[in-house]
């Protein structure tokens, strides 16, 4: 099934807006993250598809069907929430079926189905316990389990992970993707977290004032995209002000960079964005984009390090980005710049 918001906009009681003129599409099987800061949007988007909030301008879809008026339980939603919300006087196996129940299917069915389900997400030797009993990351499963047991048209994913430890968030993102695509669920999931979003996602939406700053593949999104704000939100990158003196040259005060300036045309103002990675240590003296300075302060992550690099001339430092750190000297190729509006 398919999921479709056409222009939708949404304002809470009291507040300037929730949403304004949201166009997404999530077509049958993907998998879109709604990325954004606290306040940004993008849990309005997820209960506006659940029917938990009423009242919008605009057409919301599923399945081609105008879902306007429909209750929750008639939508076929199956959602998962942060805290895990499931119910601590039933058991296990019982919070999966939970779903089946209400839509009536008889007893043995459901069983079998919950049962096939906790297979599913290894939890089959737990069924008849309590979910307090359960770690964190097994009430979630519990808890994935559940909303797709009776095979909802759209699977909701509500910050999912948010509450789970670090390496037990890193296994169960792999879990989620696997199962999510054995199932074939189209599936919104909402996050702040760009690791969560860039990791799991088929495409990823980028909101910030309850706009769509932009939707594209996690690659795409990092690198191409179309503003400096989007930038910030998906990966670390450095973004020099500046302004276009020539055909592919940029005056960024403290050098001229050497870059795809596009339709950009000499003296208009841009940003030069650079992702940390692309920085060349120490380069030969002749290389394009050769920036004299010093390296300050080193942050250390194991496989990688980052680290401070501050030109000469340059106000503030570079954030680079390898194995092998810059000792007087960095360079970046032309191609790994790119060339933003101010």
């Amino acid at each position: 099934m398919s999921l479709h918001f056409d222009n939708v906009s949404f304002a809470y009681p009291g507040a300037r807006h929730g949403i304004d003129s949201v166009t997404l599409t999530v077509a049958p099987g993907e998998l879109l993250a709604v990325m954004g800061r606290s306040g940004s949007g993008k849990s309005t988007i997820l209960r506006l598809t659940a029917g938990l909030l009423n009242g919008y301008r605009g057409r919301i879809a599923i399945g081609g069907t105008d879902v306007a008026g429909v209750p929750v339980w008639r939508r076929e939603t199956g959602m998962v929430f942060q805290q895990y919300a499931l119910f601590p006087h039933l058991s296990v196996v019982d919070n999966v079926a939970y779903g089946l129940r209400m839509r009536g299917v008889d007893r043995d069915r459901r069983r079998a189905r919950a049962l096939e389900m906790l297979e599913r997400v290894g939890l089959t030797e737990h069924a008849a316990r309590r979910p307090a009993l359960l770690s964190g990351g097994q009430q979630q499963r519990v808890a994935l389990a559940r909303a797709l047991a009776f095979e909802p048209k759209v699977l909701l994913l509500d910050e999912p992970l948010a509450a789970l430890d670090a390496g037990i968030r890193q296994q169960l993102r792999d879990e989620i993707r696997t199962l999510q695509r054995a199932c074939g669920a189209t599936t919104l999931l909402v996050t702040h977290d760009q690791d969560e979003a860039l990791s799991l996602a088929d495409r990823v939406a980028v909101v910030d004032g309850g706009r769509v700053l932009q939707v594209d593949t996690p690659e795409r999104l990092y690198t191409q995209p179309v503003s400096t704000q989007v930038a910030r939100f998906v990966g670390h990158s450095s973004v020099m002000p500046g302004r276009v003196i020539g055909v592919n040259a940029v005056d960024v005060s403290f050098a001229v960079l050497f870059a795809d300036t596009g339709a950009f045309r000499p003296g208009e103002r841009v940003s030069v964005l650079l992702r940390p990675e692309h920085v060349q240590p120490d380069p030969p003296a002749d290389a394009l984009n050769r920036l004299g300075g010093r390296r300050t302060e080193v942050r250390y992550f194991g496989a990688t390090c980052r680290y401070d690099f501050v030109p000469e001339h340059a106000q503030a430092p570079l954030l680079c980005e390898g194995r092998c750190l810059a000792e007087h000297a960095i360079a970046i190729a032309p191609e790994d710049l790119r060339v933003l509006a101010a």
